[in-house]
Order: structure tokens, then sequence, then C-alpha cells
């Protein structure tokens, strides 16, 4: 017993004698816990609506004012076609898509059902159903306010309006076409984050880098060397999770394989660059552990992988703007199930591009390169 609480106490020690872990084991738990728990929810708190609007009467706009009036529902734009707004949600800028027919006004006034056509956006089938319930319950208020106004004897007759739903890019609300792209986020963010940056670590402690240090490669030549054989790992094994996406899950891959894989590599020059520069100022493989698994854990779970970035706080989305992770989320399951080409993410691979070459540059930057 004795010899236990000697070693216990030696342990102990250890641990706080190295000045970082001492800080970090208090610090990074408090930070992760102050910035995860108001920002992570699985409530839906905001949709965006592209409206069609063959009508253009006072009751097509009073129900698009009804939406709008809910809090809930944020009109992204007014399109002047189907295509015009399947275009917008194919971007990603509009959830759902609202078509109000010719006559809507007319026919309404008159009692003759007309039907309203609302196509949402399906990816995450959860999100699905509930901007669903959210959209017939305002719909059927509206259209009880019509049955009142024109009269109380339309008030056992049809309902005046009749909304038809459909589910895109994901019809039949399986939840796993929604996760499975973004654990494949997760896979190659784990194998390329954190082997990158402990190999580099590793030979800091066994004092091997000090060898390529006295020879004359230059930093940024160092810094590729560390960073391609990570790169062709990641890709392979972002290859057998697809395999096995679409040999176990049948999971639908709608778009361009060879586009994905060119965003999984900036993705990976990214995650790979800020894993070098931790390393950097590393003396241990347990602070890069230290450091490493906190970015890991802010950046997974901020991404969007378990719940809409939508319905975060603003902060919480203006973080994502440099969350390498969210965009490689957000690309794949734009890749794989709406079928989304180079034009469609453009925005998105030039934001992931920046992030990339700012990290890499941070890395050369950091490093030294001393004997």
């Amino acid at each position: 017993m004795r010899t236990t609480l000697f070693l216990i106490r030696k342990e102990f020690i250890q641990i706080f004698r190295n000045k970082f872990i001492s800080k970090a084991v208090f610090a990074i738990p408090l930070l992760q816990m102050l910035l995860l728990v108001p920002a992570l929810t699985f409530e839906l708190k905001n949709a965006d609506i592209a409206v069609v609007d063959m009508d253009r009467s006072p009751a097509s706009r009073s129900l698009v004012s009804k939406l709008e009036s809910t809090g809930f529902f944020t009109i992204a734009g007014t399109a002047f076609s189907e295509k015009e707004a399947g275009d917008m949600m194919m971007k990603g800028k509009c959830r759902i898509v609202l078509q109000i027919p010719p006559d809507f006004g007319k026919n309404t006034a008159l009692g003759i059902p007309v039907k309203v056509i609302a196509g949402i956006d399906a990816i995450d089938a959860s999100s699905a159903q509930m901007a669903w319930g959210y959209l017939g319950g305002v719909i059927g208020q509206f259209n009880a306010e019509l049955v009142s106004l024109n009269g109380a004897g339309m008030a056992a007759a049809q309902p005046v309006i009749d909304v038809r739903g459909r589910n895109w890019y994901n019809e039949q609300l399986n939840y796993t076409f929604y996760m499975l792209p973004g654990i494949l986020a997760i896979l190659v963010t784990a194998i390329g984050f954190l082997l990158a940056g402990l190999n580099m670590v590793r030979e800091k402690e066994s004092g091997t880098i000090e060898q390529m240090n006295v020879t004359p490669v230059r930093k940024y030549q160092f810094i590729i060397s560390k960073i391609v054989p990570f790169l062709i790992i990641g890709l392979i094994d972002m290859a057998l999770g697809v395999s096995v996406g679409k040999l176990v899950f049948a999971i639908p891959f709608e778009g361009s394989i060879m586009l994905m894989f060119a965003c999984a590599t900036i993705f990976l020059v990214a995650v790979l660059g800020l894993a070098l520069f931790i390393s950097t100022f590393s003396d241990t493989q347990q602070q890069f552990m230290f450091t490493a698994f906190f970015c890991m854990i802010v950046f997974i779970l901020m991404s969007g992988v378990f719940t809409s970035i939508e319905s975060m706080p603003k902060w919480a989305q203006d973080f994502n703007l440099i969350n390498p992770v969210a965009y490689l989320m957000k690309i794949n399951r734009m890749i794989m199930l709406k079928g989304s080409s180079a034009g469609d993410i453009a925005g998105d691979i030039i934001k992931l591009a920046a992030i990339a070459i700012s990290f890499i540059s941070l890395a050369v930057a950091r490093y030294r390169k001393t004997a």
C-alpha cells in the first residue's frame, strides 16, 4: 500500500512539474464547456425560404409575411421560376422552396382549394421534419384565418390551401446519408492532424530532428516532406470511407468523385499545416496531444456534424469561417447528396484554400531551423 501511495505521489509530481500540462488539464475542459455548451443544439431555430410567387397578389404576399413574422423562417430571396429556386437550394442559400401557384388570391377568396408546393432540403432528415412541421403549422393557421375571413359557412368545407411536400436529396429521410459525409471529414481530420503532429514532436523528443537541422535542407522543403506522406494516407483513408459508405450503407454519390478528392486535398493541407504549427511549440507528445485534442473537439463539434450551423449563435457561425472541418463537412454533403458542381461550392473552396495557405505559412514561419 505504501509503495502504491509513493507511486501515485510521483505521478502527481511529474504532471504538475510540467507548466504547460498543469495549466492545460484545467483550462482546456473549462474552455470547451464555455464554447461548446451554448453553441451546440439539436433545436432548429432558423430556416431560409426561397419563394416562387407566381400570383403576386395581396393574399400571396400575406402568406409570405405570415411566414416571416414567425421569427423562425427567413426569406432568403424571391425567385421567378422553379429552376432559379432550385439553383438557390443547390448552392445552399435556402433550405425550403415555397411555390405559390397563379390565381392563389382569387381561388382562396372564392373558397376554391389551391395547392402550395414546398420543396425541403432533406439531407438533414431531422431538421427537414422539424421544418416541415413548422411550415405546416403556419400555413394551417393562415388557412384558418382565410376560412374565418371568408365566412363561417366555409368552416366545414374543404381547406382552402392544400400543401404538398417533397423531400429533396434525401427522399427517404435516411439519417445515415446525412451523417456519413460528416464522419468522413472527422476520419480524415483525426488521421492527418494527430499523426503529422505527433511525428514531428516524436523526432524532437528523440533528438533526431537535430540531425535534420544541421543539413542544408530549407524550411519549406522540410515542411513539405512532413505533409506529403500524411496527405496521401488521408486520401487513401477517405477512399476507403467512401467505398464502405457505398457498399455497406448504399449511400448515393451524385457528384464528381474527383472534385470531392480535390477539396479533401485542400482540406488536408490546411489540417496538416495547423498540426505542424502546433508541433513547433510543443516540446513533448503530451503537450501536442492536449492542444490537438482541444482543437479537434472544438472544430469537429462546431462543424455541423450533429447540429445545423444555422441554429448556432452568431459568434459560433463566425468562428466557423476559420474552421476547415465545417467546410469539408458541407462540401462532402453537397457533392455526395446534391451533386453540386465546382461552381456551386466555389465560395467554400476559395475560403478553404485561404485557410490552408494561412496555416501552412504559419507552420513555415514558426519552425526554427537551429543547430
